[in-house]
C-alpha cells in the first residue's frame, strides 16, 4: 500500500489533506475548513431560485417591491456562509424532534403537507397537521419557528409574516385552526399562538398577489414600510429577458 507508506513518511497524499507532520492545531483548522466548504457548497449549489411563484413564507412581507422581485425571480442570489447555514439547519432539524413529541402526544397526523394554490400561484408546505379530538379539533396546522433569545423574549404576539404564512395553509387546505409554535434556540423555551382561519385576510393576500402579477416594472421603494435585514428590495438581479 504505497499510500500508507507515504503517510508514514509524512508526505501529503492529496493536496487537500494535511500531512502527518502537521500540528494538531493545523489539522483542526483543516477539518473545520473542510466542514465549512461542504456545508456552503451543498447549500449554494442545490437551491435554485424559483420564478413566477409566490411562496407562502413571504406573501406576508409588507414590501411590494420585494414581493415583485420574489415572484419574478429577481432577488439577489443567496450565498450563505457556513455559520448562517448551520443556524438555519437548527430550525430544520427541530422538525424531527417535534414529530417525536407530537407522536408521544398521540396528536400527530402528517408533516410537510403541500399547500398549493394555482391562481395566483401560491405554494407552501405546512410543517405539521395535528389532531385534538379532546377539544373538538379534528385537524390543526402547526407552524414551527425557532428564533434567537432576544426575539423570543420580546415576542408578545406572533410575527405578522408568520401569521400570513399560516393563513395561507389554513385557507388552501381548508382547515379552520392553526398554531404558531416558537422555540427559543438558546434554552428551548416555548410560546404558542392559536389562530383561526381568516377568509378576509386571505382574500387580501390573494388580491395583492394578483396585482403584483400585473406589474411590468417593480414598484418604487415604500418609505413607510420598515425594511428589515431580510428585505432585499434594494438589491436585485436584472431580468434575463
Amino acid at each position: 500500500m504505497p499510500g500508507i507508506e507515504r503517510l508514514r513518511r509524512g508526505e501529503n497524499v492529496s493536496g487537500s489533506l494535511p500531512a502527518i507532520a502537521t500540528t494538531i492545531d493545523e489539522k483542526s483548522r483543516w477539518f473545520l475548513n473542510q466542514l465549512d466548504i461542504a456545508i456552503t457548497t451543498s447549500f449554494n449549489n442545490t437551491h435554485p431560485q424559483s420564478k413566477y411563484v409566490f411562496h407562502s413564507s413571504v406573501v406576508g412581507t409588507p414590501c411590494n417591491r420585494f414581493l415583485y422581485f420574489h415572484y419574478n425571480g429577481l432577488l439577489p442570489f443567496i450565498v450563505s456562509d457556513a455559520k448562517s447555514r448551520r443556524r438555519l439547519d437548527v430550525g430544520h432539524s427541530a422538525e424531527t424532534r417535534y414529530e417525536a413529541y407530537f407522536r408521544k402526544m398521540r396528536a400527530y397526523v402528517q408533516k410537510e403537507v403541500s399547500a398549493r394554490l394555482e391562481r395566483p400561484p401560491i405554494h407552501g408546505r405546512a410543517d405539521f397537521i395535528l389532531t385534538f379530538p379532546q377539544i373538538g379539533l379534528r385537524r390543526v396546522v402547526v407552524e414551527l419557528k425557532t428564533i434567537n433569545n432576544a426575539d423570543f423574549q420580546s415576542l408578545v404576539t406572533p410575527v405578522n409574516l408568520h401569521v400570513v404564512q399560516l393563513q395561507s395553509y389554513l385557507n388552501i387546505l381548508a382547515i379552520d385552526n392553526g398554531i404558531i409554535l416558537y422555540e427559543d434556540k438558546n434554552n428551548q423555551s416555548l410560546k404558542s399562538f392559536f389562530i383561526e382561519r381568516n377568509n378576509t385576510l386571505w382574500q387580501q393576500v390573494v388580491e395583492r398577489c394578483e396585482w403584483i402579477q400585473t406589474l411590468a416594472i417593480p414598484p418604487e421603494v415604500d418609505k413607510t414600510v420598515v425594511h428589515d435585514r431580510y428585505c432585499k428590495c434594494l438589491g436585485y438581479r436584472k431580468s434575463e429577458h
